[in-house]
């Protein structure tokens, strides 16, 4: 009745189809773990019920009966069986980490580091960025930006002057075919042409750190916007070692490194940064991972 659902293509369709629009996902990291421990597919919904997830259950016998969407080309995605999805996204956020991500080009499997910031951003501040961005590569590590013009885009472009790669993880659907670097990859948990939300900005953020090695604050409002609250959950929530510009006259970024972000002056003491932020990171105690909010 299944015909080949269970080999590897049938289950990468069959998952995206599950999974690839952001709704009600919680839970999908039990059906990982089912998935891969069964692949005959009457075990793998009987399994299901089992343990409880009998709504789930009926949801994958319907996709498990249909036949397999032609159209939908799952090399464009990335999912938590491919070496390129971030392991940590499973172990920092849980059920909180993207069970799918459509992307522009395939996703090289590298350490990332965060760069992020406000897009308002000085001409001083975007030059900060471009040089972090160019010594992140020289580091051995890509970029993994969200995107936004401002800090965001200024690293990326450090990254790809470097002759390095870089990740942007957007809060919009991927645009339509433009022009851009095969370095640089763009990726969305929304449908083609999804506007802006602010929960879905929320989950960005938590994606970006949740993925990276380090993050660095490049610049921050004092008390509001997604830098700041991206930080501060972050260091609350064990999200990743943080790192944050050291500027003595910037409210944010003092308090930013009061919470425990390891204050950086300059690219040059990028590496000693990202290993003091490392050893920071796991002297705490993980937060309780925490449930993002729901556009």
């Amino acid at each position: 009745m299944y015909n080949t659902w269970m080999d590897d293509a049938a289950w990468r369709s069959a998952w995206g189809q599950r999974y690839r629009h952001q709704g009600a996902t919680a839970g999908w990291r039990r059906v990982a773990h089912v998935i891969r421990t069964t692949r005959d597919p009457d075990a793998f919904l009987a399994e299901l019920r089992q343990t409880g997830l009998r709504d789930e259950a009926e949801r994958w016998e319907v996709i498990i009966n249909q036949p397999l969407s032609p159209e939908f080309n799952t090399d464009s995605w990335l999912f938590p069986e491919d070496a390129a999805y971030p392991p940590s996204w499973e172990d920092r956020l849980g059920d909180a980490a993207p069970p799918s991500v459509q992307t522009s080009g395939p996703v090289p499997a590298l350490a990332w580091l965060g760069i992020v910031g406000v897009r308002e951003a000085s001409d001083a501040d975007q030059a900060w960025a471009f040089r972090l961005g160019e010594a992140a590569v020289r580091l051995g590590y890509g970029v993994i930006s969200g995107g936004a013009r401002g800090v965001d885009r200024a690293a990326v472009a450090g990254a790809l002057e470097a002759g390095g790669n870089a990740l942007e993880l957007l809060a919009t659907g991927l645009p339509g075919i433009g022009s851009h670097p095969p370095e640089l990859v763009r990726a969305s948990a929304l449908p083609h042409g999804a506007e802006f939300t602010t929960a879905m900005a929320w989950r960005r953020n938590a994606w970006i750190y949740g993925a990276a090695e380090a993050v660095v604050v490049v610049r921050a409002q004092m008390g509001r916007g997604g830098s700041w609250g991206a930080a501060r959950d972050g260091l609350r929530r064990h999200w990743a070692p943080l790192i944050v510009r050291g500027d003595p006259d910037d409210d944010a970024s003092r308090a930013i490194a009061a919470q425990g972000a390891v204050p950086l002056a300059d690219a040059e003491g990028l590496a000693g940064a990202i290993e003091e932020s490392k050893r920071r990171f796991n002297l705490r105690a993980p937060g309780t991972l925490f449930s993002l909010p729901r556009s």
